[in-house]
């Protein structure tokens, strides 16, 4: 039996406009339509502040999950379990998110349960903020400066390209 793989494309960076200086957020849609989309995030292995330019980066891959109402004020990520709670999803951890980024937990549950995948890598990204990456992919992919020079250009060629197309491709 073939399997359908998934055909992930670039359609927007929401992190920083030089991403290998201060790190990028690619959000990336599946173009079958089968695989939810996901946010890369690359991110200079030196900590900030540096003296010198980074040489090598971090690649996490953060999946962007539907979510759902577990009850009226958490979240859940499971939808075989939707009254499960995701681990980022009950009330008190979701207003401590959302009043670190100035909205309001309503705002940032309607983020999370957009079919918009910008949306909601932007509620994906306000958790990460808060509660690190690490709780998402705890194996990231090492790269160095040129690997990750080459991906950026990739993504932001991709993004280009993806502006052309028309909705049903998943960019809203």
């Amino acid at each position: 039996m073939k399997t359908k793989q998934p055909s992930y494309w670039c359609i927007a960076n929401i992190g920083d406009a030089s991403p290998t200086l201060h790190g990028g957020k690619f959000i990336l849609v599946d173009r079958t339509g089968t695989y939810n989309p996901v946010m890369l995030i690359l991110e200079p292995k030196e900590p900030e502040p540096s003296c010198e330019d980074p040489e090598t980066f971090w690649r996490y891959i953060v999946e962007l999950e539907p979510t759902f109402r577990a009850s009226k004020t958490t979240l859940s990520d499971n939808k075989f379990h939707p009254n499960c709670e995701a681990w980022f999803g009950d009330e008190e951890k979701l207003e401590s998110v959302a009043s670190s980024i100035d909205i309001t937990t309503s705002d940032l549950m309607s983020k999370f349960l957009s079919g918009c995948p910008l949306e909601r890598a932007t509620a994906y990204d306000a958790v990460i903020d808060y509660w690190g990456v690490e709780n998402f992919d705890h194996y990231p992919y090492t790269m160095n400066l040129e690997e990750a020079d080459k991906l950026c250009d990739t993504m932001f060629k991709q993004i280009q390209e993806s502006k052309s197309w028309h909705e049903g491709f998943g960019v809203c």
